[in-house]
């Protein structure tokens, strides 16, 4: 009997098939913010023209924009596309975006700003 991915997959049922969820998911923040802010250099751009510009559907791009899914690589080439950056540009935009919040969640922890001098000791 010849070998079949239908025969070694299992069927799931409703109750196994993930959750499918509209809730903006915390690990995709900062790439949505990233491409939010890409999109938004430019006045002009839309979620719907940096959709028809990489061939993608703007469901998706809304979908990416809102931190709800996460894209593939072929879909983030595509949207770099639409929104005339490279995908590189997508990545160094949600590293900015990180330290930035790393910095900033930094300084509001009062262990690092003693360490860095910047709550008085009482010393003198």
């Amino acid at each position: 009997m010849p070998w079949s991915l239908q025969a070694r997959c299992a069927r799931l049922t409703p109750e196994m098939a993930p959750k499918q969820t509209t809730e903006p998911r915390p690990e995709l923040a900062s790439l949505a913010l990233a491409i939010k802010a890409l999109i938004a250099r430019d006045p002009r751009k839309t979620q719907a023209s940096v959709a028809r510009a990489g061939d993608i559907d703007l469901t998706l791009v809304n979908s990416y924009a809102c931190g709800r899914r996460n894209p593939t690589y072929l879909n983030l080439v595509k949207l770099a596309r639409g929104i005339g950056v490279e995908p590189k540009d997508i990545f160094a935009t949600v590293r900015d975006i990180e330290r930035v919040r790393d910095r900033d969640a930094a300084a509001s922890d009062p262990a690092v700003r003693t360490s860095l001098g910047d709550v008085p000791d009482g010393g003198g």
